[in-house]
């Protein structure tokens, strides 16, 4: 059934004005560890230009796992688009700091707006890369001769 049908038969089974709600977010970002990541997700609904009201919620490895703010060893690095950026821009991004290699995971973006309903995005695929390495794989690039250490 295409979306003109399931808005028109939304619109005469309810009695109001039903929308449809999609969520977007990347499906992979790439960080190096320490650094803050932008975890971008936007949103929209069929009836254009409006103020959204409802709430986002980040879930980590799967898309009905708890809240990402539950989660003790991420709780106090994340933060979120602010209030107003959500109602009237559709952002509803979260942002990770100092991330660890042991952040890597897929990470969903769940949005509920009054009057459109709840939806997800597809997840986005975090990869934390350690600093270490890429130092390490820099130098090689360069020419630099890595030793391993040895004891003696």
């Amino acid at each position: 059934m295409d979306t003109s049908m399931l808005l028109l038969l939304c619109l005469l089974l309810t009695g109001l004005q039903c929308q449809q709600l999609s969520v977007f977010q990347p499906s992979r970002l790439e960080v190096v560890e320490g650094a803050t990541v932008h975890l971008p997700c936007v949103f929209n609904t069929t009836q254009s230009k409006q103020r959204y009201v409802g709430t986002p919620v980040w879930k980590r490895s799967s898309s009905a796992a708890p809240s990402v703010f539950e989660d003790r060893t991420l709780k106090a690095r994340l933060s979120k688009a602010d209030d107003e950026d959500f109602a009237s821009k559709g952002d509803a991004s979260l942002y990770l700091s100092n991330v660890r290699e042991t952040d890597s995971d897929v990470y969903y973006c769940e949005v509920e707006v009054v009057s459109a309903g709840k939806a997800s995005g597809n997840g986005t695929t975090l990869l934390i890369k350690s600093k270490h390495r890429n130092h390490r794989s820099r130098m090689k690039r360069s020419g630099v001769k890595i030793r391993a250490a040895t004891t003696d």
